[in-house]
């Protein structure tokens, strides 16, 4: 599925394939009992995880997706809805991000492609 809305932007389409990898991640607390077995509790369950985004200077720019990012921009953190892969359900979140270069390739018709990764983490 890998389905990713930012803000209002749907990028679904912009994801580079097989690069999507977005799971909940159990947070808890533990103690030891007497008998030195290991108890937990779940406390939280929060998301994160990378995906890579295509941008070209043909169609998806990436001054594009960079106006996408600042139009959702609320002091470092996005609004997002995710599929989360390991719940295997979409969940509304709210995360901070960076983004990275990855790649800038020149193609032969003379148009390149941008692949940026971004990484959230729920807040």
């Amino acid at each position: 599925m890998n389905n990713i809305i930012i803000g209002n932007y749907n990028i679904t389409a912009h994801i580079v394939a097989d690069s999507y990898r977005m799971d909940a991640e159990d947070l808890y607390e533990s103690w030891q009992d007497g008998n030195y077995v290991e108890h937990r509790i779940i406390t939280a369950s929060k998301v994160r995880g990378s995906f890579e985004v295509a941008c070209c200077n043909k169609g998806y720019t990436f001054s594009d997706f960079m106006q996408m990012i600042n139009d959702s921009d609320d002091n470092g953190v996005l609004t997002c809805a995710v599929f989360v892969t390991n719940k295997n359900e979409m969940k509304a979140i709210s995360a901070y991000y960076s983004i990275e270069n990855k790649k800038h390739e020149l193609l032969a018709d003379g148009s390149f492609v941008d692949v940026l990764e971004v990484t959230l983490t729920e807040r």
